[in-house]
């Protein structure tokens, strides 16, 4: 009889354990299983200028190559949030390549980075990888701006100081210029920093974050002067960056 009792529990037991099963893996979000990154060849483009791209399909737990899915739409967003280009690839070994030709039809302006996979569309949009890039539109200047910074290469904590020069089309220094400086890593706002320069030079100053888990950063330059306004926009950590909170599958060589 005691026989028949175990035989007759054990059924029961499996179907206790499977709830507790089912219940767990709803609890989990969709980074739990796999997440996408995407680098591009630099932070900031001119209007007829190519996007080139490489997405990275990861296990969100060791970074191997996802087991979840094996095909990743990769789209490109412009300032108003329309979609200019979807694209959609087939992941091999946990990576894919693309483009998105720009071919100066397009307005300047930040535009977004949208990748994800069909199993993370069905999770909800706050799974998907985003990356905020900048498309310069072509205008004549009126003012000619040079800015140099002190070194070619910056990590996480580093003091950043950059020189800027403001000349007008006869090379002579405008005085009084007002300087926006917008610090920007990631696709993220940093930091925002005001000058005003004297005998057509400003010195224009910033700290980078301690932790930096990305080398997209760039420094746009606004200055104003007499009326004329005239953006520079210039890569500052395009060169080498201490990586210190993420791991990124290494390309093949």
């Amino acid at each position: 009889m005691k026989t028949l009792r175990y035989i007759l529990f054990l059924p029961w037991l499996t179907t206790v354990l499977a709830v507790y099963g089912q219940t767990d893996v709803r609890q989990q979000t969709p980074s739990d299983f796999e997440k996408i990154y995407v680098q591009t060849d630099k932070p900031f483009y001119a209007q007829e200028e190519t996007i080139w791209y490489k997405l990275f399909l990861v296990n969100a737990r060791d970074n191997t190559p996802s087991p979840v899915s094996d095909a990743v739409y990769a789209e490109l967003h412009d300032p108003q949030g329309h979609v200019v280009f979807r694209h959609l690839h087939q992941v091999k070994d946990g990576t894919a390549n693309g483009e998105f030709p720009l071919r100066g039809e397009y307005p300047g302006g930040r535009y977004t980075l949208v990748a994800y996979t069909r199993w993370m569309s069905g999770q909800g949009k706050e799974s998907y990888f985003r990356k905020e890039l900048i498309v310069q539109q072509v205008i004549t200047p009126r003012l000619l701006l040079k800015l140099e910074f002190g070194k070619r290469a910056y990590a996480g904590g580093d003091e950043v100081e950059a020189n800027l020069e403001v000349t007008d089309l006869n090379n002579i220094p405008a005085e009084d210029a007002q300087v926006t400086a917008d610090i920007r890593i990631g696709g993220t706002t940093a930091d925002t920093v005001h000058a005003v320069t004297r005998e057509g030079k400003a010195q224009i100053r910033f700290t980078l974050p301690e932790e930096l888990d990305t080398a997209d950063g760039i420094l746009q330059a606004v200055v104003s002067f007499r009326g004329s306004t005239s953006p520079s926009v210039v890569p500052f950590l395009s060169f080498s960056i201490t990586y210190r909170s993420v791991s990124i599958p290494k390309e093949e060589t």
